[in-house]
C-alpha cells in the first residue's frame, strides 16, 4: 500500500480521482464500508442522520438500539472465527464546558474479526471494544454462516468471552496459548522484581545476580540449555534464602504452565485427550496451591488459569490458536503507518480491510484493472 497521493502523482490525476478508483476496485472486491459517523442504526433499520453528539450513544446492547459498525459485502464460510483489538491513532480529549473535566472525543479502539485457519483474513471491522457492537455484527450475518462457525480463538478478554458466548453460544471458545505464557512470564518478572526492590530498595540493575538471569528465567523447559540452567540454579543458591525460594518458586511454576501448553497438536505433531491436560492443569494448580501459596503473584496466576480453565483446555486440545488475529492486525497497522493515519474512519477501514482481507492478491488485481503488469521494466513504481 502506497498513499494516494503518490499514485495520483504518477498517473498525473487528481487525489479525488485516484481515491474514486480505489474505493471502485475495493468495491468490486467485495470490501464494502459504511462511514459510523454517517450512519445511525436504530432497532435495526439504518437511518440517515448526524452523527451522535458525545455521551448521547446508546450504550452496547440496550434494547432498541444497534452499535455502529461497518457494513461489509458477503463473506466466505468461516469455521474458526478469530476476534482482536488495536488502536487506530492516539485519543484526544476536550475539556467539558460545564463539568470543568476532560473526556474523549471518540473510542480509538478497534475490534477485527479475522478468519483464524481458513486463509480470508480481515473479515469485518467494529468500531470500539465492547461486547454490544461485536455481537450485533456476528448477529447481522446469516444464520447459516453462523452456524458453519465451530470455534472463536480470542485473547485472555472477558468482553470478547462475553461476545463469543452470546453470539455463538454453540462454538467452542478458545484462548490463544501465547497469552498464557505471556502472563506465566509476567508473573514470574513480577516476583523478581518485588524481591529485588525487597533486598536493595531500589530497581534492578546488571550487577544484581537475579538481574543476570531475567532472560534465562523466562526460557521454556525445551529451549533451555543445561548450561542456562545450571546458572539458574547457581545464581538462586547465591541468592539464598526467601529470595531463593520465591523467584525458584515462580520459575518452576512457569515451567509447570508451559508444560500443559506443549501438550498442543501443534507442538507434539500427536493428538491429546482431556486427561493428559487435566493431569497437566492438577500438576500447576497443586503446586501453586502448596509450594507457591506464600508467593501472591503465583496465587494470581493460579486464579486466572483457574477461571479461563476450560478455554485453555480447547486451545490444547484442538491445537488452535490468535495468531492468523495478530498477523492481521499487523498488516493493518502497518497500513496506519504509511498513510501516518487515517482522520476517516471510511478510509482507513477500506484500506486495512483491503490489505488484510482474503486471500487475494490485491496488488496484482489493481494493477491489472489499470492495465499495468506491475513487473519489473513495467514501468509502475
Amino acid at each position: 500500500m502506497v498513499p494516494v497521493s503518490r499514485v495520483a502523482g504518477v498517473l498525473g490525476v487528481s487525489w479525488h480521482t485516484a481515491h474514486g478508483g480505489f474505493v471502485r476496485v475495493a468495491d468490486q472486491a467485495g470490501i464494502v464500508v459504511t462511514d459510523p459517523a454517517e450512519v445511525v442504526e436504530v432497532a435495526g433499520a439504518a437511518q440517515a442522520g448526524p452523527p451522535a453528539e458525545a455521551g448521547t450513544e446508546p450504550a452496547a446492547g440496550e434494547t432498541g438500539a444497534k452499535p455502529r459498525r461497518s457494513v461489509s459485502g458477503p463473506l466466505p464460510e468461516v469455521s474458526v472465527l478469530g476476534l482482536d483489538d488495536h488502536r487506530r491513532g492516539s485519543p484526544r480529549w476536550h475539556r467539558d464546558p460545564d463539568s470543568g473535566r476532560w473526556v474523549t472525543d471518540a473510542d480509538r479502539w478497534q475490534t477485527v474479526l479475522i478468519d483464524s485457519v481458513g486463509g480470508h483474513g480481515l473479515l469485518g471491522v467494529v468500531e470500539g471494544r465492547t461486547s454490544g457492537p461485536v455481537t450485533g455484527w456476528i448477529l447481522d450475518q446469516p444464520a447459516a454462516w453462523r452456524a458453519a462457525i465451530w470455534a472463536v480463538t480470542i485473547d485472555m478478554s472477558t468482553v470478547y468471552k462475553a461476545a463469543a458466548r452470546a453470539a455463538l453460544p454453540h462454538a467452542v471458545l478458545v484462548v490463544d496459548p501465547f497469552h498464557v505464557a505471556q502472563l506465566a512470564n509476567k508473573a514470574v518478572g513480577d516476583v523478581r522484581r518485588r524481591v529485588t526492590h525487597r533486598l536493595r530498595r531500589r530497581r534492578g540493575r546488571a550487577t544484581d545476580p537475579e538481574y543476570q538471569i531475567k532472560k534465562l528465567l523466562l526460557r521454556g523447559p525445551a529451549t533451555l540449555t543445561p548450561a542456562g540452567r545450571e546458572k539458574i540454579l547457581t545464581t538462586l543458591a547465591v541468592l539464598g534464602g526467601t529470595a531463593c525460594f520465591e523467584i525458584g518458586t515462580a520459575w518452576r511454576a512457569k515451567n509447570l504452565l508451559l508444560d500443559l501448553l506443549a501438550l498442543s497438536p501443534t507442538r507434539t505433531g500427536l493428538a491429546t485427550c482431556r486427561t493428559d491436560i487435566d493431569r497437566a492443569l492438577t500438576r500447576f494448580f497443586e503446586f501453586c496451591a502448596t509450594v507457591g501459596a506464600t508467593v501472591p503473584e503465583l496465587v494470581t496466576l493460579a486464579e486466572t488459569i483457574s477461571g479461563w480453565r476450560v478455554e485453555i483446555t480447547g486451545a490444547i486440545l484442538h491445537g488452535l490458536s490468535n495468531a492468523a488475529a495478530e498477523g492481521v492486525n499487523r498488516l493493518a497497522k502497518l497500513v496506519y503507518w504509511v498513510a501516518f493515519g487515517l482522520r476517516n474512519v471510511a478510509n482507513q477501514q477500506r484500506r486495512a480491510r483491503y490489505t488484510a482481507s482474503r486471500s487475494t492478491p490485491r496488488l496484482r488485481h489493481a494493477l491489472a484493472l489499470t492495465g499495468r503488469s506491475g513487473l519489473p521494466g513495467s514501468g509502475w513504481p
